[in-house]
Order: C-alpha cells, then sequence, then structure tokens
C-alpha cells in the first residue's frame, strides 16, 4: 500500500540531495552572511551549540521518529510486518 504524499519514509537519493542543499544554504548563511570567523573559539562554539539544539529539538518533535517508534497515531494496532 502506497502512502500519501509527506508520509511514509523517503529515498536515500531523496535525503542525500535535501541534506546537500540543506548543508549549501547553511554554509551561504554561515560563512557569507554576518562575520563568521572559524579561528574564533566563541563563534565555532556558537554555531555548535545552535546546530546541536536545532538538530535536539527536531529529533523530539519529527514525525518520522515517531513514526519509527510506532508512537504515531496511524501504527496503533495495527500488526507491524
Amino acid at each position: 500500500m502506497r502512502s500519501p504524499p509527506g508520509q511514509g519514509l523517503s529515498s536515500a537519493l531523496v535525503n542525500v540531495l535535501w541534506g546537500m542543499s540543506n548543508l549549501v544554504v547553511g554554509y551561504m548563511l554561515v560563512a557569507r552572511v554576518g562575520r563568521f570567523d572559524l579561528r574564533q573559539t566563541r563563534h565555532v562554539v556558537v554555531l555548535g551549540l545552535g546546530i546541536l539544539v536545532m538538530a535536539l529539538m527536531l529529533a523530539g518533535c519529527s514525525r518520522a521518529g515517531r513514526a519509527e517508534t510506532g508512537r504515531f497515531s496511524g501504527l496503533r494496532g495495527k500488526k507491524r510486518r
């Protein structure tokens, strides 16, 4: 059975392309907009903390994460194959 658009797992190719586009946009925002210096410890620490906080927030509220653990409401009462 197929999933509706936007639901279910995406292919590896889609994940790689999405990740690379995020990397390019992130680089442009950090390195080209504003005053970021890779040699200043404070700049690197603030960037790292920002990445960590965003990753933790996304991991805690992602629909895909709930679907994988079975806590997604669409999987209740259904047998896994």
